[in-house]
């Protein structure tokens, strides 16, 4: 018998490691042809930029955080 996936996943507590920021990942074959012309404009109609960003990490960090906020 399988676990229904209210018994493997519930967001009780769920923490934002970014919560005044929204990612966009974009990823695409460099050697291709480059990224699509209307990807392009997408960005530069946003002005969304370019930064190096570690999710693995803020999570990993934003979670050791609350875990001794909880003495765990």
């Amino acid at each position: 018998m399988n676990p229904e996936i209210s018994d493997i996943y519930v967001d009780d507590g769920l923490k934002y490691a970014s919560p005044d920021f929204f990612i966009l990942e974009i990823k695409y074959p460099y050697q291709a042809r480059g990224m699509p012309s209307w990807l392009k404009s997408v960005i530069y109609n946003y002005e969304l930029r370019l930064v190096s960003f570690s999710k693995y990490v803020v999570c990993f960090d934003s979670n050791i955080m609350l875990a001794q906020k909880l003495n765990f």
